[in-house]
């Protein structure tokens, strides 16, 4: 938030209102500069959550695959698109 009439009062309601900074005027591009690094970091943050939260659902391990095999950490076996110079991956 931004203001030309600062007060403690206005400040403290406005970050608890979700605002990320305070600035007041005249403005200083220096101040302005960190802000608006800090937002972007803030933004890169939540992304990074989100998607880890995503793959986190989306490669979670079933009830049903740790009971066949619990301790497996090998890849399975799927064709090459590369012809008789291959071998099949997974396979040696």
């Amino acid at each position: 938030m931004m203001t030309g009439q600062a007060t403690i009062e206005t400040a403290v309601q406005a970050i608890k209102l979700g605002a990320y900074d305070y600035l007041t005027k005249p403005l200083e591009p220096e101040k302005l500069r960190a802000v608006l690094e800090g937002l972007k970091q803030v933004a890169l943050a939540r992304e990074a959550g989100a998607l880890r939260q995503k793959l986190s659902r989306r490669w979670a391990p079933t009830g049903i695959d740790r009971k066949i095999a619990p301790d497996a950490r090998a890849l399975p076996a799927v064709e090459s698109n590369c012809g008789d110079r291959c071998h099949r991956v997974g396979q040696r």
